[in-house]
């Protein structure tokens, strides 16, 4: 693994090989990707950029990924998902981040699950937030949060361009506690879901709830294997 990014001390374009990522406090270095390399090639890469770190840690992160360049800059944190679940991935579970209230800021496309890493995040949709499942293979599902406790995902439109997607779902771990899903929408794209929100594995699903949704799906809207004090809510 290589971290690109930029010294925050000479400001000089750096790399760093390794599991984890340079810190971002002591000195503060700008992260800029995380890419994988396998013979001599990139395998993968992940978008690191965090605008105004600094001034944006003393309020809810937002992510803007849609509109003109300097509209995603002003007014995103991150202009990807990914790269919020990143930081939170690499920096939350270690104290440096605390924050992990995420603003959702228009459309964005994703290509592959996006896994909540640290318990009580919260995904809050604004500004007509719609998350798209690509086009192409299943993506099982959209959003993971396999083994979370504490987590809100509030005010977001689900639609999906691949065949048999989920939107919502735990496929390592069904142990959930205090997972809310409020007034979201899972609608179609051009194809439909499969499953809304699949929470068919071994629990407890222990106050789950599931308030003021909308759900089209072909397979299942809301499947639950063992919940515990959880509800469906209009």
């Amino acid at each position: 693994i290589n971290w690109l990014y930029v010294h925050g001390t000479t400001g000089v374009l750096s790399n760093q090989t390794g599991a984890a990522p340079p810190t971002i406090s002591s000195p503060e270095h700008v992260l800029l990707a995380r890419i994988v390399t396998a013979a001599g090639a990139v395998d993968s890469s992940r978008d690191a950029r965090w605008f105004v770190r600094n001034n944006d840690r003393k309020f809810p992160v937002t992510v803007r990924s849609a509109g003109a360049e300097a509209d995603r800059n002003s007014e995103g944190a991150f202009e990807s998902i990914d790269a919020a679940i990143l930081y939170l991935e690499n920096f939350g579970a270690s104290g440096v981040i605390r924050n992990t209230t995420l603003i959702l800021k228009g459309s964005q496309t994703i290509t592959a699950p996006v896994v909540i890493p640290v318990n009580g995040v919260t995904l809050q949709g604004e500004d007509g937030c719609i998350l798209t499942a690509s086009a192409g293979g299943a993506i099982v599902p959209l959003i993971d949060v396999s083994g979370r406790s504490a987590v809100r995902i509030r005010d977001i439109t689900f639609k999906t361009d691949s065949v048999g997607s989920t939107a919502i779902g735990c496929p390592t771990s069904g142990v959930l506690t205090e997972v809310y899903v409020e007034r979201c929408v899972f609608s179609a794209g051009t194809q439909d879901w499969g499953t809304g929100i699949d929470f068919n594995a071994a629990g407890p699903q222990d106050r789950v709830v599931v308030r003021d949704c909308d759900i089209t799906a072909t397979d299942y809207g809301i499947w639950m294997r063992d919940p515990t004090n959880s509800r469906v809510l209009d």
